[in-house]
């Protein structure tokens, strides 16, 4: 049992872990600890709200259980201290309240940030005839300012459309100065009504657009991942992409991700796996990221946990796409750094903060462990090479989550270093299901060295006809073999094997006699394996 130290609450108390040595800094259980509740389901970083100067946390505590309600809390970054607690208004109870959280901009005009939480209507049973909806909260006073549903709701819901699952604060689409809130309703099941997302205005709760997906597909649970990119075509205001992990792309929940211009809601471009992988997932997670082309635009990471680079159909290694957010080009496959088949490398990312000082944005991405773990490693924008990495500090850690559900990086307490925040939704702590980490760069530090990272890359994305340019990226010196495989998984060549510096390292394949199809591209070096496809064509 870790030392709790209790304090109080607007609607209850909070348990929170006393600072001790490495390896984190502090932890929250779920302050309101019920059956089948989920601290950390969700969670959003707000501005300060407690006059501290730092970010705060807003953490989402949705239930499993269609009697119970959820919660949602916002926490102090620095200390984990408790300093609202929020519920659904009395009538508009969910137990989906608090799967959708994020910051909504000042909505009362009092010049405090306010929160936006959403309660989609997870059950069909006996709540089905209930819309979900997206609750705006005060933070300055803890007050109910708005409640929404969406505007087909009325007079019956469609059963099952999860409206509020995400909640995701945009660009300001109307120029009044105040930025617009995007509702997902993935649709987790086959209605008269297609998966969406709603974007409104806060202060007036009007909604101002529409996005729908390009295809008919009832349940391919478009709006399970929303991101803020840069105003690619300079009309002021900033483009939107989608996700829809669960679309059928030749293959069974695939994965695609949309982009739409944010001012008038049309579709620019849609993106896949370069292979799609049935179960794939490609766009569970999305995370905008450096310029990594130099185009002047924020580049976009998309994360797919079921992507195998073997293709096979029962692994779950999962792979990790960089892509330009102007183009909708791939610009690089990040392979998991670990050779676990189930590893689901890519179920949740981050990627907006410099971790180790070298002006470029590093990357926070969740995965399984050999060992049934879970952890989170850190990876360098740089090089893609394993800078460190975080394991549960729970013993029991098969089903704990963590790292699962996303990772938040920020300066919580002001001391010009980055904290990292983990949820382990799963976990059982002191009150409940679910607990919340916070580790400092002290605590990170002193975590055993990850396993050096290799990474692959193609310079030029595959498809290629005649040559097909790869960059290797070593972090550190060693015997590296590079060989590549037909899809029976036959050795087709072997472009390389001897020992290679610390750097990248570029190579250019002779692929003009290659029949097409699909081939794998594997590299060794020491311990470490990774492998990313190469499609040619002619």
């Amino acid at each position: 049992m870790r030392p709790l130290l209790v304090l109080c609450a607007v609607l209850g108390a909070a348990s929170v872990a006393a600072q001790t040595a490495p390896p984190f800094l502090y932890s929250v259980d779920a302050p309101e600890g019920q059956f089948g509740h989920i601290f950390g389901a969700r969670i959003a970083p707000v501005p300060d709200a407690d006059g501290d100067g730092g970010p705060d946390l807003l953490i989402g505590q949705p239930s499993s259980v269609q009697a119970h309600t959820g919660y949602a809390y916002l926490i102090a970054g620095a200390t984990g201290a408790v300093l609202r607690t929020f519920a659904a208004p009395l009538g508009l109870e969910s137990a989906g309240f608090g799967a959708g959280v994020a910051p909504a901009g000042d909505v009362d005009g009092d010049g405090v940030d306010d929160v936006a939480i959403g309660a989609p209507q997870l059950y069909l049973s006996e709540y089905s005839s209930r819309p979900g909806y997206v609750h705006l909260f005060s933070v300055a006073t803890g007050g109910l300012l708005q409640s929404w549903s969406a505007p087909e709701a009325s007079p019956r819901p469609e059963a099952g459309d999860a409206f509020g699952e995400t909640v995701t604060l945009v660009g300001d689409l109307d120029g009044d100065g105040v930025r617009e809130l995007a509702v997902g309703a993935p649709q987790r099941f086959c209605g008269q009504r297609r998966p969406r997302v709603d974007i409104f205005d806060v202060r007036t709760g009007a909604r101002r657009l529409v996005l729908v997906p390009p295809d008919d597909q009832c349940d391919n649970e478009f709006g399970d991942a929303v991101a803020l990119l840069t105003d690619l075509d300079d009309d002021g205001v900033r483009e939107i992409a989608v996700s829809a992990p669960s679309q059928f792309v030749t293959r069974q929940d695939a994965g695609r991700v949309h982009v739409f211009n944010g001012a008038t809601g049309v579709l620019i471009y849609s993106l896949e796996a370069p292979v799609p992988n049935k179960f794939g997932r490609f766009g569970t997670a999305l995370a905008l990221t450096g310029d990594a082309d130099g185009d002047g635009h924020r580049d976009l990471l998309v994360g797919a946990p079921g992507d195998d680079p073997f293709d096979d159909a029962n692994d779950y290694r999962g792979q990790v796409y960089l892509v330009s957010a102007a183009s909708g080009s791939r610009l690089r496959t990040l392979a998991s750094p670990l050779a676990d088949p189930s590893g689901r490398f890519g179920q949740s990312l981050s990627a907006d903060r410099d971790l180790d000082g070298d002006g470029v944005e590093d990357i926070l991405a969740g995965l399984r462990t050999p060992n049934n773990r879970s952890a989170v490693y850190a990876l360098s924008g740089a090089t893609d090479g394993v800078l460190w990495s975080l394991v549960s500090p729970d013993a029991d850690d098969a089903t704990s989550g963590f790292g699962r559900d996303g990772v938040v990086s920020r300066d919580l307490n002001e001391d010009g270093r980055q904290e990292v925040v983990v949820p382990s939704r799963f976990e059982d702590g002191s009150t409940g299901y679910g607990v919340v980490y916070v580790f400092g760069e002290e605590a990170i530090v002193a975590q055993p060295p990850a396993p050096a990272g290799v990474a692959i890359r193609l310079d030029v994305a595959s498809p290629a006809t005649t040559r097909a340019a790869l960059t290797i990226a070593l972090p550190a010196a060693g015997e590296a073999r590079l060989t590549v495989h037909d899809a029976l998984g036959r050795e087709v060549a072997r472009p390389l094997a001897r020992p290679l510096a610390a750097g990248r390292h570029a190579l250019s394949l002779d692929v003009a006699g290659w029949a097409p199809g699909v081939y794998v591209v594997r590299l060794v070096v020491g311990a470490q394996a990774v492998a990313r496809p190469l499609v040619v064509v002619r």
